[in-house]
Parts: structure tokens; sequence; C-alpha cells
């Protein structure tokens, strides 16, 4: 009977253990959740489709005119006094003048596509370092746990040396008041762990208590950045030399609208009947067709905005110059504290490595009876200080790295 308990037992732990695995999430899995959930691309996204009716818009023509008159004093013409006459008319731009303002929206909806991506990136690396303050908090409260746990275990040691009079009553005091002070800072760890968690999950638009599984260890890989996709990559400096495309756009459409433009119409005028007379087409209607030519001839209208795109231009040339400085500056500083934490990750190995075997050898010593916890403990406490400049030190490894990935990579 109690191999079937134990049986029933193994099954509900690994069922329980594959449930968690199944439910557990990659960084990368909350990142699409992320993109999904979020409000600002999905308006950016209508904003987008919303083009195709700005473009239905700029090849639309004109209104039609149309005029009627009446003639109150009816002028007299061989076949007859005319009564009243009706005309419409259509304008038409020069030839070729649609297409440019629609290759304008094409450039402004491409320009719209940029800005998207660059919100995207933006959310990305949100996400991302939230993920890895996450990463670092929950270390650090792993850290402390374990320290608390050894001190509570020199604790009751030392109540036992007490009793045999191979320790004083203070030291056990001091080691209680240590005690205090790092369950106080793993209390505020563990409430800077929910905050973390609130902020995390607000950025996949979730609710704010959802559990989030974070890993206990991540992979370190010191990769390789170049500074070389600075201009091919980045949203910002696409973003500006797409805006100097639109402008270049603008100032061919400026060339076309500084056409002639074409009008084409007619006439229809009512003629009464000359009464007792027979004369050939008494009384006949008149019908004529109309074309006209508008040539801005005088207006200074249209230089103006065509000089107004080609300043547009080289402002955006010089905007994008001192854009790719602002960058590289930021990737080297970036870079820089990037290798930087890297070195000081494998700094504080080494001395937490050095450290534990010190650690080891002053142990020994409770075998040989000479009991000093108190030096035991500060060389714990020491060691716990490396660990946290340990963990310091890899979230500044990934958050420089995040950086990288935002200025270089797509």
């Amino acid at each position: 009977m109690n191999s079937k308990k134990v049986k029933y037992s193994i099954l509900v732990c690994l069922f329980l253990l594959f449930s968690f695995l199944g439910k557990a999430q990659s960084l990368d899995e909350y990142i699409q959740i992320a993109v999904e959930n979020n409000y600002g691309l999905q308006s950016e996204s209508l904003e987008i489709e919303n083009f195709e009716n700005k473009k239905e818009q700029v090849k639309s023509l004109k209104d039609t005119k149309i005029d009627f008159g009446y003639f109150i004093s009816e002028p007299e013409t061989r076949v007859g006094s005319q009564r009243a006459k009706v005309g419409v008319g259509q304008e038409f731009p020069w030839f070729g003048t649609f297409k440019a303002r629609e290759e304008i929206v094409n450039s402004e909806k491409e320009e719209k596509k940029i800005l998207q991506n660059l919100t995207k990136k933006e959310l990305i690396s949100q996400v991302q370092l939230s993920y890895y303050n996450l990463y670092k908090i929950q270390s650090e409260i792993q850290t402390y746990e374990e320290y608390i746990k050894n001190i509570s275990l020199y604790e009751e040691l030392s109540l036992k040396a007490v009793e045999t009079n191979k320790m004083q009553l203070t030291d056990i005091l001091k080691i209680q008041i240590k005690k205090e002070d790092f369950l106080n800072m793993l209390a505020k760890k563990e409430q800077l762990f929910v905050l973390e968690k609130r902020i995390f999950n607000k950025l996949l638009q979730r609710n704010q208590q959802d559990s989030i599984v974070i890993p206990s260890r991540l992979e370190i890989k010191n990769r390789i950045f170049s500074s070389n996709s600075l201009e091919k990559n980045n949203p910002m400096i696409l973003n500006i030399e797409q805006q100097k495309k639109t402008a270049s756009k603008n100032e061919f459409l400026t060339t076309k609208e500084n056409k002639p433009k074409i009008q084409v119409g007619m006439e229809y005028v009512f003629v009464d009947e000359i009464k007792g007379m027979q004369i050939p087409d008494n009384g006949k209607d008149v019908f004529m067709p109309k074309l006209s030519l508008t040539i801005p001839i005088l207006s200074k209208n249209y230089k103006a905005k065509k000089q107004q795109f080609k300043v547009t231009q080289d402002a955006l040339d010089l905007k994008k110059k001192e854009q790719v400085k602002a960058l590289e500056i930021e990737y080297r500083k970036a870079e820089t504290a990037y290798k930087n934490a890297y070195l000081d990750m494998q700094t504080e190995q080494k001395k937490i490595s050095k450290m534990n075997e010190i650690i080891d050898v002053s142990l020994t010593s409770l075998s040989t009876g000479d009991i000093d916890y108190l030096e035991i403990l500060s060389l714990e406490e020491e060691n716990l200080e490396y660990e946290l400049k340990y963990s310091e030190k890899e979230y500044e490894f990934f958050k420089n790295e995040v950086i990288l990935q935002f200025l270089t990579e797509e």
C-alpha cells in the first residue's frame, strides 16, 4: 500500500514539474507577447493602413464646376434671343502629377513604418532591461537567502557552544544582529522584485499579478558588435534618410504643379425662336465645347516651395551627420562598458572562488575545536559582497548588450 502511495506521489510531482516547465516562457516569448499586445504599435499599424485612403485622396480630381446663367436682358442673335445658359468644366493637372503625389504618400508611409520599427525596438529594449533587472534582483535574493541560512546555522551552533562555555553570549547577540540586518535587506529586495514584476507585466499589457519565470542562471555570451551597421540598421538614421526622399519627391511634385493645368468643359445656350419668321435654324440652341489652360506665369509660389524642399534636404543631411556622431559616441560608451563589465565579472568570479576556499579552510577548524563563528561570518559576508558585485556587473553586461543591439541590429 505504501509502495503505491510513493509511486502516486512521484507521478504527481512529475506532472506538476512538467506543467510548470510547459508554462515557463523565454525572454523571446515575453518580447513577442509585449509586441502583440502593445497599444502604441497597434495604433501605428492602423495609421499605416490609413495611407491607402490617403492615396485615393491625392489621386482625386478637383470638384467638377457647374454654372448656370439666366439673361435678364436677352441678347438677340440671328436665330433668336438667348434665354439662359448652363456650363460644366473639369480641371486636370499636368501629366504625371497624380503619380508624383502617390509616390509622396508611399514615401510618408515608409517613414511611418520606420518610426513603428523604432517604437518596436524601444519596447523590446524596455522588456529586455526589465527582464534582466528581475534576474539581477532574483540573484541578489538567492544570495541573501543563502547567507541568512548560513547565519541561522552558525547561530544554532553558537548556542550549543555557549552551553559548553566555548563562546560568549555577546557573540550570539552579534550574530543575531547581523541576521536581522540581512533579513531587512532581503525584505527590501523582495519588495523591489514585486515592483519590477509589475513593471514587466505592464510592458506586456498583462495582469500585474501574473507569474514570471526567471531562470536561475543566464548564459553569458561575449559577443562582437560593429559600428559599421549604425547607418544601415538604426531606425533614427533610416528615418532621416526617408525624410530626405520625401522632400525630394515633394520637390519633383512642385515641378509638376508649376506646369499648366488643363480645363475641359462645355456650355449650352438656350435660344428662343423668332416668331413670325421662317429662317434656317430658327431658335436652335447653341452647344460650345471649351478648352482652357491655367499657366502660372507670374506666381512665385512654386519657385519658393521648390527652394524650400531643397533647403530641407540640405538640413536633413546635416541632421544625419549629427545623429551618426551622437550614435557613434553612444556606441563607444556602451561597447566600453560592455567589455569592462565582462572583465569585472571574471574578476569577481575569481574572488568568489578564492573566498570559498578560505571559508572551507576556516570551517575545518570546527573539527579541531577552535571555534570563531564571527570570523567565519565575516568571511561569508565578504563573499556575499563579491557575489552581489558579480550580479551588478552581470546586469551591466546585459544592459549594455541591449544598448548595442538597439544601435546596430535591425
